[in-house]
């Protein structure tokens, strides 16, 4: 995992933002004709997690800092312009400080299950979630914006598909993820978001990369029959998406959730068919397995129009079957292993 720290740059792009509007003026803000929320010259920091949005906040000019496991896993960021912290998402002591300054807050930490045992902890989306609303108390001053990561797996599947105002997901899995969502809605102290996107793919994600390894070890198997449908969102795509709500006004974002997903709805047979097709795999693919983690035995296709029409959103990568074989020569460059 990895967190940011970023400042906010006064220099805004009047088209980057869709239909936001401008929020009043105040002692610490400033409306600018661009119809977006500027800063002070103090331009405090932001702080969120992952190496896509931290970059992709950088290149709008805001300063950034990310809290790390350690300095080599941050040797992206310093060379991408990143300042970064060393800190352990599971000791708060060591990140505590780094949040004092921010105007903005994205958490988007993830954590090994097998480490979450051996802390005996509750999950880490409660923890630094309480960590994360506790220093914004005690900061007092300006409201800050706090951007929380749910997933599209918070709601119920269905063969139609789910908005923000669909029905939440009964699996245990997730109930601490919504139970956050609904106390960072309900939040008055803070300008709270949150961010679903769905199964994330691209770059260092790794994502369904499985399928690359199994195509070149000649057998390639799907969990299920394969007939549902997981929609599917780059990590680009999704990065972008946090750059308009940190740069959006306050007002328009707040109290507001955004599914992410990209135009083609993919079943989980088509996106393995790409993939294998793309390391060159030539035979059947075949199905059946039992899912390694239930909860994907489901349907999720989303409805992205929300984060289109209000943070004018639209997704460059539109269907992830086209991107598997650049998505194939990327994984086979990175040396990283395989996953799911």
């Amino acid at each position: 995992y990895l967190e940011v720290k970023v400042k906010l740059s006064s220099g805004i792009n009047a088209e980057y933002g869709g239909t936001q509007t401008s929020p009043t003026p105040s002692s610490s803000s400033l409306c600018a004709t661009v119809h977006l929320f500027k800063y002070d010259e103090a331009r405090k920091p932001v702080i969120g997690e992952g190496l896509k949005v931290a970059l992709a906040l950088r290149r709008r000019g805001h300063h950034v800092t990310a809290i790390v496991r350690d300095e080599a896993k941050g040797k992206k960021l310093v060379e991408g312009e990143v300042n970064i912290v060393v800190g352990d998402v599971l000791k708060p002591d060591t990140y505590r400080e780094a949040l004092k300054e921010a105007d903005v807050i994205i958490d988007t930490t993830n954590v090994p299950f097998s480490e979450l045992l051996e802390a005996k902890v509750p999950t880490w989306d409660r923890l630094v979630y309480e960590v994360l609303t506790d220093e914004i108390k005690k900061a007092g001053g300006n409201k800050k914006k706090l951007i929380f990561t749910s997933g599209a797996l918070a709601y119920a599947g269905s063969l139609e598909p789910i908005t923000e105002d669909s029905p939440f997901n009964p699996h245990p899995f997730v109930q601490t993820r919504i139970q956050i969502t609904k106390e960072l809605l309900a939040n008055k102290d803070v300008y709270g978001t949150v961010v679903a996107p769905v199964m994330v793919y691209g770059s260092d994600t790794l994502r369904y990369t499985t399928y690359f390894e199994q195509a070149e070890k000649g057998k390639v198997v799907v969990q299920g029959n394969g007939s549902n449908i997981l929609a599917n969102v780059h990590v680009d795509d999704v990065a972008d998406a946090y750059v308009r709500i940190v740069e959006a006004d306050p007002h328009v974002v707040t109290g507001q959730i955004f599914l992410l997903a990209e135009d083609r709805k993919a079943s989980v047979l088509e996106v393995a068919q790409a993939f294998a097709l793309a390391a060159g795999f030539k035979g059947k693919i075949e199905t059946g397995q039992p899912w390694f983690i239930p909860i994907f035995d489901t349907n999720l296709l989303v409805d992205s129009s929300k984060a289109k029409r209000v943070l004018g959103w639209n997704p460059s990568r539109k269907d992830i079957t086209v991107e598997a074989p650049i998505l194939y020569k990327s994984w086979k460059a990175s040396g990283l292993p395989a996953t799911f």
